[in-house]
């Protein structure tokens, strides 16, 4: 985490401290996936940036040893699961850097109203803000390390598609496509599979089914948004696929599709506008024809699958250097009654696209025979 960075928002927000409790955030600022977390909403751990103070990583007992092994936070604090509340750690800490009439963000979407209550009776004279839009815009730049680790679960979940579309033939299922693609993505090197949208002939134009024990057939579109987790961080890559014989239509939609995609791509660069990205994808749309319904063409991404700035109409923010953003121009085609999904994850570099699903983005359309 960019610790100046931090900094420079918190006098922004006039805050005093910082306070991450989602899974999420507690990895991204203290370098610890605590996976149970995830599971156990009151299993809390949070991590505490005073402003002038040194940072603290408040755990339970029993991940005190993932912990200590993983974050660079010195300062760990462990309280007993159903004995002590971690609320009364964290306003330990906050009484031992004076804060106890101060103004502190935290992540009020991921308190519990048990948990707040809490919190203000011990504190009642501390004053709290929201922090997620301090994290937010943490997360949004990109360090090194982070485009690193996209770039590896990115290559490594297209070219898992890839062997998969390649394998597949006429008259498998979905059902059996989507084990093939979740055992290749965790022998490759995914901590787990997190989700695989899959949609074959008419169920394509459900925007995220989920695989059937149905047959792909020859003459229908196989539609397949597909994404895992590597070392906390999202992987999320879509392609659409002809399966044998393509009709005109389905030929003539993915085939724009696929040019729309490379064009919205090739025009990411630092200062480029999101909401003229999303115009301009929608004015391509309507030049060639093609039914536009989409809020949005994309979205950032790593620790969190849909992180901000979103690539929508309303969005007034301009891309940056290291911002990495997934491009997604989906199209529903009453037509040929299919739907078209194209997916990949885009570094915002210094003179263009850094690709880094490692799509040549020429392959579409890609077939199934």
């Amino acid at each position: 985490m960019n610790t100046k960075k931090l900094s420079e928002l918190m006098d922004h927000s006039n805050v005093e401290a910082v306070i991450g409790l989602s899974p999420e955030n507690v990895l991204y600022s203290s370098g610890t996936n605590i996976i149970t977390q995830q599971m156990l909403r009151e299993r809390l751990a949070l991590t505490v940036f005073p402003r002038s103070g040194k940072p603290v990583l408040i755990v339970c007992g029993i991940e005190e040893s993932l912990a200590s092994k993983e974050t660079w936070i010195e300062d760990i604090r462990v309280y007993v699961e159903f004995q002590e509340s971690p609320i009364d750690i964290l306003v330990e800490v906050l009484k031992e850097n004076n804060l106890e009439k101060s103004r502190i963000a935290i992540e009020v979407d991921y308190l519990t109203y048990k948990y707040a209550e809490e919190l203000k009776q011990n504190l009642p004279n501390v004053e709290i803000c929201v922090a997620e839009p301090i994290f937010n815009q943490l997360r949004a730049i990109k360090s090194n390390e982070e485009v690193e680790i996209l770039r590896h679960a990115s290559t490594i979940t297209t070219n898992v598609m890839m062997e998969a579309f390649n394998e597949a033939s006429p008259g498998i299922t979905e059902k059996d496509l989507a084990a093939n693609m979740i055992t290749k993505l965790i022998a490759q090197g995914a901590d787990k599979h997190e989700f695989l949208v899959i949609g074959t002939g008419e169920r394509s134009q459900i925007i995220h089914p989920l695989a059937q024990d149905i047959t792909i057939e020859s003459g229908h579109v196989l539609k397949v948004d597909f994404g895992g987790k590597f070392k906390g961080y999202f992987s999320d890559v879509a392609r659409t696929v002809l399966i044998g014989d393509a009709t005109p239509r389905q030929e003539y939609v993915l085939s724009n599709l696929a040019e729309i995609h490379q064009e919205i791509i090739h025009s990411v660069k630092p200062g480029v506008y999101f909401r003229d990205l999303y115009n301009k994808c929608k004015d391509l749309f309507q030049k060639k024809n093609l039914p536009f319904f989409m809020p949005h063409i994309g979205h950032n991404m790593g620790i969190v699958l849909h992180e901000e700035p979103v690539i929508s109409p309303m969005n007034d923010e301009v891309l940056e250097e290291n911002m990495v953003i997934n491009i997604e121009p989906i199209c529903i085609d009453n037509e040929s009654k299919s739907g078209y999904h194209l997916e990949d994850l885009v570094r915002v570099g210094k003179d263009g696209p850094d690709i880094l699903t490692g799509s040549p983005l020429t392959e579409h359309p890609l077939r199934i025979k």
